[in-house]
């Protein structure tokens, strides 16, 4: 591809989504994730993001990276925080806690790649 022919670091983020939450928190979480849940959104996206995890993962290499942030709103730091208004959309601070754990991640991939270069 693109990332190896150019001999760069390209990564693909997986976001987080109101139907992977374990436990919904707040009216508007628990009420969006009921309807969803009643009209089979939740499933289905359940398995798009399984057959997507898997697909991404095999397609890892040097230069192309998959970072899963799909269990973030199940992550302890966050469980506790309603962090989406609807299936998708995030509230107000979620953004910087979604930044923040892509940045980590980024930073812990690109020390795994130059600690294998170096070997």
């Amino acid at each position: 591809g693109i990332c190896k022919a150019l001999n760069i670091s390209c990564f693909s983020v997986l976001q987080p989504v109101l139907s992977n939450r374990k436990a919904p928190v707040g009216e508007i979480e628990i009420t969006n994730y009921r309807t969803q849940e009643d009209g089979g959104i939740n499933q289905a996206a359940r398995r798009f993001y399984s057959e997507v995890k898997s697909a991404a993962t095999q397609l890892q290499n040097d230069n192309y990276h998959f970072i899963d942030l799909s269990e973030l709103p199940n992550n302890p730091k966050y469980i506790n925080l309603p962090l989406f208004y609807d299936f998708g959309h995030t509230g107000f601070y979620t953004g910087e806690i979604i930044g923040r754990e892509m940045a980590a991640e980024v930073q812990r991939v690109r020390r795994l790649v130059a600690k294998r270069s170096q070997q």
